[in-house]
């Protein structure tokens, strides 16, 4: 990762407080804006949700956790902070090529440089009705513990597993299959045997509600692409990491539907249409490339014409001022471009 600085802002430096009455759990309140207009994020071990403008430097606060870090300093909605431990205004900017240069970053720099002084107080300067106000903001203790992490996700993966291997999604419809393997992935990250009845239990899931409506005869019915990619990509990860070769031919299945449904101009759509006028999106090409890669270590042939068909449209779909990869080729410099190719 290019930039931990961000992570800390999310994650540091209160994961050792995850249970502790005195920092109740929050759920950032963010909404989305698919123009760009305007960009929410979590305020990390604060207990608040931030917004960001483009072109302004301060950071509005649209929602503050009960009995949270930000709600014991007295921070309020409508708040704007407008300079964290003293540190000099940055503006926000919606455009690619700024990187994670902004409010984000000075912020998350603000909480590093307070969690080295003792006690961990960070001063902010917020603007309230006109008037300026100084609030002080005692950051919890703690390190961040990246295997302490990765246990907390195993175990909460575990106990949300439904008996058919399942996990359920956010939204309906078939995002279970995504979802599932997906959550499937991170209890495989976590490499210890005892998650593989888990793991294979989502495998048995996805192949059954998924991979088994594959025609290879007729690619226009079976599973959305972004079904078919997620789930391949699981199958070769598995097959991978253990050397069992029992869903081989599920991967290879899913393998060649995505193949299959490459426009000859290499476009690739959420299903077998090509969406966006014809436009596509990128990332199921980025994910389709993961899946053909990753099988091909299983001892899949690739598919030379799928493949180079399709690469050409992920080198298309390039900013070439900012060597970004964008939404599709005929929108390469669109706002949505963090969310569908990170």
């Amino acid at each position: 990762m290019k930039s931990p600085i961000l992570v800390l802002l999310a994650l540091f430096p209160g994961m050792d407080c995850v249970g502790d009455p005195a920092y109740p759990l929050y759920h950032p309140k963010l909404e989305n804006s698919k123009k760009g207009d305007h960009h929410d994020f979590p305020l990390g071990v604060i207990s608040a949700t931030g917004r960001l403008i483009d072109g302004e430097s301060e950071i509005l606060i649209v929602d503050v956790g009960k009995g949270g870090v930000a709600e014991k300093a007295g921070l309020k909605v409508g708040d704007r902070i407008v300079s964290p431990q003293g540190r000099s205004p940055s503006l926000f900017s919606k455009a690619t090529e700024t990187g994670l240069a902004g409010p984000q970053a000075e912020l998350a720099r603000a909480y590093d440089a307070a969690r080295a002084t003792v006690p961990h107080d960070l001063d902010v300067e917020v603007q309230r009705g006109g008037k300026r106000l100084a609030l002080k903001v005692h950051l919890p203790g703690g390190r961040l513990d990246p295997a302490k992490l990765l246990k907390g996700i195993a175990a909460h993966l575990l106990s949300t597993q439904q008996k058919n291997g399942r996990w359920q999604p956010g939204v309906g419809g078939d995002a279970d299959v995504y979802t599932s393997a997906f959550c499937g992935l991170a209890l495989l990250a976590a490499d210890e045997p005892r998650f593989l009845p888990a793991i294979t239990a989502a495998i048995h899931f996805i192949k059954e509600k998924s991979t088994a409506s594959i025609d290879l005869k007729n690619p226009r019915v079976g599973p959305k692409n972004w079904q078919a990619a997620s789930s391949a990509i699981l199958m070769a990860e598995y097959q991978l990491a253990t050397g069992d070769k029992s869903f081989f031919k599920f991967l290879q299945a899913n393998c060649d539907l995505l193949a299959a449904r490459v426009t000859k101009n290499g476009k690739m759509g959420h299903h077998f249409d090509i969406p966006y006028n014809g436009g596509g999106l990128v990332i199921i090409n980025s994910q389709a490339h993961l899946a053909w890669a990753l099988a091909e270590k299983c001892g899949l042939a690739r598919d030379e014409i799928a493949w180079s068909r399709s690469y050409l449209e992920v080198e298309a779909s390039l900013d070439q001022r900012t060597g970004a990869l964008g939404y599709s080729a005929k929108a390469p410099r669109s706002p949505d471009i963090a969310a569908r190719t990170g």
